[in-house]
């Protein structure tokens, strides 16, 4: 699900940002605040059924040697998950021709998830590989709206309460 809405998010969310910008660049933002806020719920939704079905469905169709991969899905599902939130912002920035901008956050995006990967592995493994990588992407999250403050694109309420939604089904899953 998360390939599939950073897809749709490229192909879809930057062409529209973009004729938005060029038309008024006052309605980028609201341009953007209505296709984040649907892309995210429907990305969130997909989220959570890979999350909430893949240790069930291990343990279904695996016989006990693979069940460890169960929760590994799940991290893997929700570690992406964070992504989705920023990529708006990278789309946006893009739409305006702040490519410099984008590539910056790129570059740190490069080296924030291979610092979170390596440093989630040395401190807890397999498991914490996808912590790390998880960890990386909300410091991602932060540099984008810190880019996108300036700009006006930083949207608070959607960020909030995806990650709010994201850290619940997280929870959730993991006290069950």
């Amino acid at each position: 699900p998360i390939e599939l809405s950073l897809r749709l998010s490229a192909s879809i969310g930057l062409p529209a940002l973009s004729e938005a910008y060029r038309k008024d660049p006052e309605k980028l933002r609201e341009v953007l605040h209505k296709f984040r806020k649907r892309l995210l719920t429907v990305s969130l939704l997909l989220v959570s059924a890979v999350a909430v079905t893949s240790e069930p469905l291990i343990e279904l169709l695996y016989d006990h040697r693979y069940h460890d991969a169960g929760p590994l899905v799940v991290a893997i599902a929700l570690s992406g998950a964070i992504t989705l939130i920023s990529s708006g912002y990278g789309n946006a920035l893009l739409a305006i021709g702040k490519s410099k901008d984008y590539l910056g956050i790129m570059t740190f995006s490069a080296v924030a998830r291979v610092v979170g990967t390596i440093v989630g592995f040395a401190q807890s493994g397999i498991f914490g590989l996808f912590i790390g990588i998880g960890l990386a992407n909300i410091l991602i999250l932060v540099v984008c709206q810190l880019r996108g403050r300036p700009i006006r694109i930083f949207d608070p309420v959607v960020d909030i309460l995806a990650i709010a939604y994201i850290a619940l089904l997280a929870l959730g899953l993991w006290a069950t």
